[in-house]
């Protein structure tokens, strides 16, 4: 029930070495160091342009995994007060809450509604498992209360969510090797 609450709340509320075949200098066959920092510059930036996704969100370490967890959470907050939930799809693959608080967002967009409070922060984070290519963590947040403007600004009482706490949640990250990139897989409010 908590976690169809938050829902609810929430929706309202590369390098390649090659050799060569002929014999050559070494400073002729191998990058330079700006050349192999370029290559690490090239990758396609990430969520908002004025919010980027951290580089180290972009490392495949357990550090990189709760880089972009606590990206992600971030990121969900701006979804609502930005009303657009592009980034948070963005950065999700086959993420059913992900996907139920994107539409939220969308729903309310379309509607002109605006979101007034509402804050979702990451009280805590700790890792629960991690391989080369998943990262599990146990997560606690915080959603702060939640009031919702009609076009005309009135507030819809219905739509009022008071401040709640989801201590027993959970997060799953993938690695995209595509985008070189986390990406969350499963988010779980309780």
């Amino acid at each position: 029930m908590r976690q169809v609450r938050l829902a609810a709340a929430l929706t309202i509320g590369a390098a390649v070495l090659t050799g060569c075949s002929s014999e050559q200098q070494a400073n002729q066959t191998l990058p330079s160091m700006s050349s192999a920092t370029a290559s690490a510059d090239a990758l396609p930036p990430l969520g908002p342009p004025d919010f980027p996704m951290p580089d180290e969100a972009r490392e495949m370490t357990p550090e990189g995994a709760e880089a972009l967890v606590r990206y992600y959470v971030e990121l969900m907050d701006r979804a609502q007060l930005d009303s657009t939930s592009v980034y948070v799809r963005e950065l999700s693959t086959d993420c059913d809450t992900c996907i139920a608080f994107a539409e939220g967002v969308d729903y309310y967009a379309e509607r002109s509604y605006q979101f007034v409070g509402g804050a979702i922060r990451l009280d805590a984070i700790t890792a629960a498992g991690f391989s080369t290519s998943k990262a599990d963590f146990a997560i606690s947040l915080h959603q702060e209360a939640l009031d919702v403007l009609g076009p005309d600004g009135s507030p819809l009482p219905n739509e009022r969510a008071d401040a709640a706490d989801y201590p027993g949640s959970g997060i799953t990250t993938v690695w995209d090797r595509k985008r070189s990139s986390w990406l969350v897989r499963e988010l779980t409010i309780a």
